[in-house]
């Protein structure tokens, strides 16, 4: 390996992970934790003033491609240190001289490591994740600017028939077509139409008609004798002042946005 930089080396935690990966023809290196392949430097105080390389990860780095391909843990603690870890390792080998770090990533549920992944689902599943990864530039964007987009509630029924929370900031719906999304949020509108306004964003016109209709809120250019006091549903091309929209509409007080 040490001969050989254009080998593409993949970093991972746990010697069974390690072995799973080297038995399907990858090149790997295993730590015992996320955090052992640099060190960390403190000063009396216990403050960190410096971090470098494993000085036994050190001889591989110089103009070689890296997968980082740490555990997709469930728990939100153990996420957050391994992305703290993922930077972490990604900057030092950029700055010892990696010619690319790439970051892994799968979803939680295909299994916490690689090698649950490929005893799971097969090989062919991790490697579709490694043809996916994203450069650390990538994914530094991808981190910064992330959803947390595990369910608060799963639901497996024909049709969705919970209640929506009426007292959180945003709540966001995920389902199939035909599973009584627009029927679940009508009946959440009309729970709010006394208490504020109902505003329906969308990205067309003809669904903003047919939506406006359907949450009984009147269209942009609808005439109606409360006017936009009880909210109205329109295109999200027509929010500026050219189409008649007006910021005070939705900032004068509370109110219900519907993005569709």
């Amino acid at each position: 390996m040490l001969e050989h930089p254009e080998i593409p080396l993949f970093l991972n935690e746990g010697s069974k992970k390690g072995g799973c990966l080297l038995s399907h023809a990858y090149a790997a290196i295993a730590s015992p934790g996320v955090t052992m392949f640099y060190r960390t430097v403190k000063d009396s105080s216990g403050r960190v003033v410096d971090r470098y390389l494993h000085p036994k990860l050190q001889p591989f780095v110089v103009g070689r491609v890296f997968y980082l391909t740490f555990d997709q843990d469930e728990k939100e603690k153990t996420r957050l240190n391994t992305r703290i870890a993922v930077a972490q390792t990604a900057r030092l080998l950029l700055a010892a001289g990696a010619a690319q770090v790439l970051i892994v990533q799968w979803e939680p549920g295909l299994g916490k490591g690689v090698d649950d992944v490929i005893f799971t689902h097969g090989p062919e599943r991790f490697e579709q994740a490694v043809e996916a990864a994203l450069t650390y530039e990538q994914w530094r964007k991808w981190d910064d600017w992330r959803l947390d987009t595990r369910p608060s509630l799963r639901v497996c029924d024909r049709y969705l028939n919970f209640q929506i929370p009426q007292h959180e900031p945003i709540v966001a719906l995920k389902s199939v077509q035909g599973t009584g999304k627009t029927e679940l949020i009508a009946n959440h509108v009309e729970k709010q139409r006394e208490e504020r306004p109902i505003f329906v964003l969308t990205h067309r016109e003809s669904l903003a008609q047919a939506l406006a209709s359907r949450f009984n809120v009147p269209y942009r250019t609808e005439k109606c004798a409360e006017g936009r006091l009880f909210g109205y549903s329109l295109c999200i091309d027509s929010l500026h002042a050219g189409r008649g929209f007006r910021l005070e509409d939705i900032s004068q007080k509370p109110c219900l946005v519907i993005r569709r």
